[in-house]
């Protein structure tokens, strides 16, 4: 059974196309929680970036969506989506981003090549992490080959050594390593990031009625990913809403130490939705 969404997958059906400007991968989108499982009922507006190539098409499988198939975003559906990339005429990286609000994003990258040998190795499959600040980065311990004939292969690699402070500051950086037997290196993009907020929650009750809050709250990081956690308010007086006023209540949210805030609104009048 999947859980809550919590980031996006993309599966290029070819890792390896011709750089003509008639290339095209097929990219599988799809919403899965934390543990990779799609969640089929997941539906979160997906936006797409494409640097090296260009966006030829979007679609979800759905035939009633009125949705532009040439728009660089689409809704999820039963939990899937599909992004189609074009190449250039120019060999090279096409690197394909996916966001969506509340979701972790999610980076592949498909490559556009003249004609060359079978076996020849054409990149090796960069490394995206992100670390809170203040945390040291773990980089794995190998990198995915990509090969002329879209075959890939798992290759040891050992990385340079970098500052230790490297996670001291909100930033992004790049550690290059390397392959035995091979003159391209391997790259790490390690993403840096902090906590820059957390979207307060408003609600108006009824004097003498207890409000009620939400079990998440959305958490806004400073490098613009954000998603939902887990939230746990502190205890409420009943005098707070025994008559008609505002007071606000704490949350302790998980993963930071930056508390959530409910604004709550006492009114005599009787209040039948809250916002």
């Amino acid at each position: 059974t999947a859980g809550a969404p919590y980031t996006i997958r993309l599966t290029p059906d070819n890792k390896v196309i011709t750089a003509d400007g008639k290339g095209l991968s097929f990219i599988t989108v799809e919403v899965v929680d934390s543990n990779g499982i799609v969640v089929p009922n997941a539906d979160n507006l997906i936006n797409f970036v494409v640097t090296g190539g260009t966006l030829a098409g979007v679609d979800n499988g759905r035939q009633e969506s009125s949705e532009s198939y040439k728009a660089p975003y689409r809704e999820a559906f039963n939990g899937k989506a599909l992004a189609i990339v074009q190449s250039t005429e120019t060999p090279g990286s096409i690197t394909i981003t996916a966001t969506s609000s509340g979701l972790l994003p999610a980076t592949t990258t498909v490559y556009s090549v003249l004609e060359t040998g079978e076996n020849e190795l054409v990149a090796l499959e960069p490394v995206y992490v992100r670390t809170m600040v203040g945390i040291y980065p773990l980089l794995p311990t190998t990198v995915q080959g990509i090969y002329a004939d879209g075959t890939q292969q798992s290759l040891s690699v050992e990385w340079d050594k970098f500052e230790e402070d490297l996670n001291a500051e909100c930033g992004i950086y790049t550690v290059k390593g390397r392959v035995a037997g091979e003159s391209t290196q391997a790259e790490a993009i390690i993403t840096v990031y902090d906590v820059g907020g957390i979207e307060s929650y408003s609600t108006v009750v009824a004097t003498g009625t207890a409000p009620a809050f939400p079990t998440t709250v959305r958490l806004v990081y400073n490098d613009g990913v954000d998603k939902f956690v887990p939230v746990m308010w502190d205890p409420i007086d009943p005098a707070q809403h025994a008559s008609s006023g505002q007071f606000t209540v704490s949350g302790t949210v998980a993963e930071t130490t930056v508390q959530a805030q409910a604004n709550i609104r006492v009114t005599e009048d009787v209040i039948t939705n809250q916002n």
